[in-house]
């Protein structure tokens, strides 16, 4: 019998999946085929633990895409087992970091707490948690482990593949963005979705938060496009009550001036990233922007039915 969590873990991704194929069947109508021609995309999935990730529903849809799903927790992973999305899927059931060698894993009582940074209960920040909270990351044991740096992983893949990732890794997620740098400057990262806090202590030592992510995607080349904020409240919210932010998913997006000039295929990947994370005023800039792009697609449409307007 699945353990109360993962039961619900399955039925919240399979409500979430199910609201963003009806937005896509919706709002995204003439961009149906695009799953079938974008190619040579890799989505890394790092914290992918119970469950595919929604947001990337047109490259699930998507043959010609790789995913790895990466936790290191393997009973977290079981689900690609029973994958069954057009795209190919490979379980990794280790831990990543910046670079390779032996880290100390902090295993938390709830395993999806787990981290490669020391949980810390801040004494400022102790009134707005329960006893629940509490009981999510104590007791705390420790194990020495190997990790994989970030870098030695994707190198095993096609120099002609670009990158989509997901960090959600507790609180590790800029030490990981920061043994990239090569992958960044070569332009083969398109995207990244980056779980970060918001408390002026976050629950981990080290961890960063949004502001600390910001300048150094900026930096890189990345536009911030989209932040998701999760509240925390103690009890149950009356109508129209609000909790504290607490940490958001904040999802970096390769700005269009560095891909524009770009090959076909890079152009095309972009578009759908757009699409994917619902941006789709942006994918209709973009194709009103790139004739080559557009033309190409119309091209498509006379083949297979494909609509862009």
């Amino acid at each position: 019998m699945l353990p109360t969590l993962e039961k619900m873990l399955r039925r919240l991704a399979t409500s979430q999946l199910q609201r963003t194929y009806a937005l896509y069947k919706h709002r995204s109508w003439r961009y149906k085929r695009l799953s079938k021609l974008v190619e040579s995309v890799i989505c890394v999935d790092v914290g992918a633990a119970h469950f595919p990730h929604p947001k990337w529903w047109l490259f699930l849809e998507s043959p010609k895409t790789l995913w790895l799903a990466i936790d290191p927790a393997l009973e977290s992973l079981q689900y690609t087992e029973r994958w069954r999305w057009k795209c190919s899927v490979k379980s990794l059931p280790i831990a990543v970091s910046a670079n390779s060698g032996k880290q100390t894993l902090y295993v938390t009582k709830s395993p999806t707490g787990s981290s490669l940074l020391r949980p810390r209960p801040s004494l400022s920040n102790n009134y707005r948690y329960t006893p629940q909270n509490c009981a999510y990351f104590f007791p705390v044991s420790e194990r020495n482990i190997d990790v994989v740096g970030i870098g030695a992983l994707l190198n095993q893949y096609d120099l002609t593949s670009r990158f989509i990732l997901k960090l959600d890794t507790q609180g590790s997620e800029f030490s990981i963005l920061s043994g990239m740098s090569d992958f960044f400057t070569s332009l083969r990262v398109i995207a990244v979705e980056c779980e970060v806090s918001l408390l002026h202590l976050p629950p981990y030592e080290d961890a960063p938060r949004l502001w600390d992510v910001v300048g150094t995607m900026e930096a890189r080349g990345f536009e911030l496009l989209q932040v998701d904020v999760i509240e925390k409240t103690r009890g149950t919210r009356l109508p129209g009550e609000r909790g504290a932010a607490a940490e958001a998913d904040a999802i970096f997006i390769l700005r269009r001036e560095f891909v524009i000039t770009r090959e076909l295929n890079f152009r095309l990947q972009l578009l759908c990233v757009y699409v994917t994370y619902g941006l789709f005023e942006e994918a209709n800039l973009l194709l009103r922007d790139d004739p080559e792009l557009a033309d190409f697609l119309e091209s498509k449409s006379r083949l297979g039915g494909l609509k862009l307007k």
